[in-house]
């Protein structure tokens, strides 16, 4: 029998089983045809054991005299051969069969997950013998021992000194801990965030933490022990990383200058994400001035007076628990204020092209300036260099109208301090009103060419005194050959017009007057017999201490209606005499409606002037003050009074500021202080008349004046109870009288204003 192989067919063989009955089976068909063609004897019976040797994956079985340890499952590798071929291979556990295997290669994993580790009387490990028998063809068996222990137990890690959620920081945290296994550990790993930290290979169970090189936040320490049977234990605790102090903030309360000069309230918000505050500090420059300890309200008020000026800083220093610290700076640069001054809208008026004010040393050197505009609303002068609240300064107004007229209009203060008036309140503005103003032609009747009629109301053209707290004006004359009397009304801003206007004669000695009725009858006709003389009274007068029976003089009396039209100051002009009307008629007296609810009045005489309200008083004594001045470039000294006059005022004007102005500087003192007034440097840029003068010493001074005043006390007092939110001086006190001195054939009476910005 001839075997042939057809070589196009090839066979997968897909397991060691198929391959088996295979191999069988060719073996099979050999012998059949060798038997049919050859016939052999018997063989001898087999009876040679198979050898069988094996191992264990990951042990070290069979190169140690002590047992190995196992835990879960054993995984047993077989060599089993034999001549006649091997039917199975077996496993024992103590002679109690485990697992089993008939083909080759020879593998049996062995469940031991259920078996006991140690003897529960003893504590000590139960030997456990593992036996491998194979049992070839012919039914012999060979067998191969050995002791193993079983451990199914895990390492146990405890006593971690560690918490979770615990917060820690810095680079050296200790971690303790204990690791227990009941036969005993081949490694102990640490880990944080899954990356090795540290193997542990003596039996001191201590490790570091350096959170420096961790993220803030919550980080992951693993503990990794595993025993001789590769049990493994694994312990996670979840801690915190802090190397970051407490985040400091504070709402904006340095100015964007850095410049600070007042009082600033320091309330800073202070949070730690992690751990708690400890501490806050604050310090100037390396000064601590403050130390808040835990959590509580951090409140300081930073007074830059008491710290000398120039640049330094704010710092604001914060602990947390872990002595992590965070710092924020602020800038500064420290000022000394000497005034704010709060300006309400358009108290520049449109006439001037140039606003500046500015604040001086008394010896005239100049401080600081600001310019101010239309909508300027605050305006705030500092020194640079350190002032305390005793020294004294000036504070100077200058407006400059356009180059139409180009004339300045200046007004100095001295003797301020940086106490009073520390805050300076303009008065709101007045000025006319477009479309509020009318005019009227009254038609006459029954008058003489020589007649005049007088009308005069507010701050009227036809009168010498203004009231800056009017809020309507009006004034009349009579135009005979016209015939018609004129008319015109002029209203303010926010206007509380006149009820009536109010008209009088004083032709040859006899007073009369008439009231006309706002509005007025489009056809009435202005009647001189309509005029009336009920209420009126002659009163005297005498002036005591005149150099002179009839001087240069002027005697103004107004009138209000009514209590509320006084509160306005709509006042009517009610009588008006100067030095003729005394001399015509011999004698010191004057004509009064006594039908008003309040008067005011004015007398002028030679260098004596008062402004009082009531009606003129029955004699009047010009005071016997001395005052003497010396004009020595731009300093004027003073020889004057210095006991009761409260304050001086010094004006200085170029020669014919009446009819073409270039400057007018009126200059305010203390009169019982200062002996030798300085006028101030102006600011380099100011290019005017007055600032070239000053420049060349060639600055004009028309004349002085001393002031008393019926209840202001002294300078000081005057400047808080007028300058400060800038009063109309009858709103302030009853009376006040001033007397000049002057070199000038021009005659200047001394009124009372303080600030230019209603013209002179």
């Amino acid at each position: 029998m001839q075997l042939r192989f057809n070589q196009n067919i090839f066979v997968i063989i897909q397991t060691k089983h198929a391959f088996k009955l295979l191999l069988s089976a060719f073996f099979i068909f050999l012998s059949c045809s060798s038997d049919s063609e050859n016939p052999v004897p018997e063989p001898e019976p087999d009876v040679v054991a198979p050898e069988v040797d094996f191992t264990i994956p990951g042990s070290t079985i069979g190169t140690t005299t002590q047992p190995l340890v196992f835990s879960n499952q054993i995984v047993v590798d077989i060599d089993a051969t034999d001549a006649g071929g091997v039917a199975k291979v077996e496993a024992f556990l103590n002679n109690e069969k485990v697992g089993e295997d008939t083909m080759a290669p020879y593998q049996i994993t062995i469940d031991i997950s259920n078996y006991a580790s140690k003897n529960n009387l003893t504590g000590k490990f139960t030997d456990y013998t593992l036996k491998i028998t194979v049992t070839d063809t012919s039914g012999n068996e060979t067998s191969k021992e050995e002791i193993i222990h079983i451990d199914n137990e895990l390492p146990a890690i405890t006593e971690v000194s560690l918490t979770n959620g615990q917060v820690i920081g810095g680079d050296t945290n200790a971690v303790t801990f204990n690791v227990s296994d009941n036969e005993g550990l081949t490694s102990v790993k640490t880990y944080i965030n899954d990356l090795l930290l540290q193997e542990i290979t003596e039996e001191e169970y201590e490790i570091n933490l350096n959170t420096l090189d961790l993220t803030d936040g919550e980080n992951i320490l693993k503990i990794e022990a595993v025993d001789l049977a590769n049990n493994v234990t694994t312990y996670d605790v979840s801690f915190i990383a802090d190397n970051t102090g407490p985040e400091i903030s504070m709402e904006s309360v340095i100015p964007d200058n850095n410049l600070v000069d007042q009082v600033l309230s320091l309330t800073p918000d202070i949070l730690d994400e992690f751990s708690t505050v400890s501490s806050v500090e604050i310090l100037v420059g390396d000064e601590s001035q403050i130390v808040f300890e835990g959590d509580v309200a951090y409140s300081w008020e930073f007074n830059p007076d008491l710290f000398p000026t120039g640049p330094t800083s704010i710092f604001i220093k914060s602990t947390d628990a872990l002595n992590n610290e965070s710092i924020i700076e602020y800038p500064i640069d420290i000022y000394r204020r000497l005034i704010t001054i709060n300006v309400p809208e358009y108290k520049l008026y449109n006439g001037m092209k140039m606003g500046i004010v500015f604040v001086s040393k008394m010896d005239g050197s100049l401080i600081d300036w600001k310019e101010f505009s239309h909508d300027s609303q605050q305006i705030i002068l500092r020194s640079a260099e350190e002032f305390d609240f005793e020294t004294e300064f000036m504070l100077t107004f200058y407006l400059e109208e356009n180059p139409s007229s180009n004339a300045a209009y200046i007004s100095t203060h001295q003797n301020l301090t940086r106490d009073n008036p520390k805050v300076l309140n303009l008065s709101t503005p007045k000025y006319l009103s477009s479309g509020q103003d009318s005019s009227y032609q009254i038609p006459i009747t029954n008058f003489l060419s020589s007649d005049t009629v007088i009308g005069s109301g507010g701050n009227s053209p036809w009168s010498n005194t203004k009231f800056d707290t009017r809020s309507s004006s009006y004034f009349a004359g009579l135009y005979f050959n016209e015939g018609y009397l004129s008319l015109g009304t002029a209203d303010l801003s926010n206007p509380t017009p006149f009820n009536e206007y109010y008209l009088y004669m004083n032709n040859s000695g006899i007073y009369r007057y008439l009231v006309l009725d706002n509005p007025i009858d489009p056809g009435y006709i202005l009647d001189k017999d309509a005029f009336s003389m009920t209420n009126v009274e002659r009163r005297y007068f005498t002036v005591a201490n005149s150099s002179q029976t009839y001087p240069p003089s002027y005697l103004e009396i107004f009138g209000a209606t009514t209590l509320e039209d006084d509160g306005l100051n709509n006042y009517h002009q009610i009588y008006n005499a100067n030095e003729n009307d005394f001399i015509s008629n011999p004698g010191l007296f004057y004509d009064l409606n006594t039908s008003f609810a309040s008067y005011k009045h004015v007398l002028a005489w030679d260098n004596y002037y008062t402004l009082r309200r009531g009606t003129p008083l029955d004699n009047y004594e010009v005071p016997s003050w001395n005052l003497e001045y010396l004009v020595n470039g731009n300093t004027v000294s003073l020889t004057a009074d210095q006991s009761e006059p409260i304050l001086g005022r010094i004006i200085c004007a170029d020669s014919d500021f009446q009819t073409h102005p270039t400057y007018h500087w009126s200059i305010t003192f203390d009169s019982r202080k200062i002996t030798d007034v300085v006028i101030p440097q102006l600011p380099e840029f100011i290019a005017q008349t007055v600032s070239e003068a000053q420049n060349n010493n060639s600055i004009i001074v028309k004349g002085v004046a001393l002031y008393s005043y019926q209840s202001i006390l002294d300078y000081n007092d005057y400047v808080d109870k007028v300058i400060k939110n800038d009063k109309d001086i009858l709103d302030v006190t009853d009376w006040y009288q001033s007397l000049k001195k002057s070199y000038d054939s021009e005659i200047w009476y001394g009124l009372n204003r303080d600030f230019p910005f209603n013209n002179y």
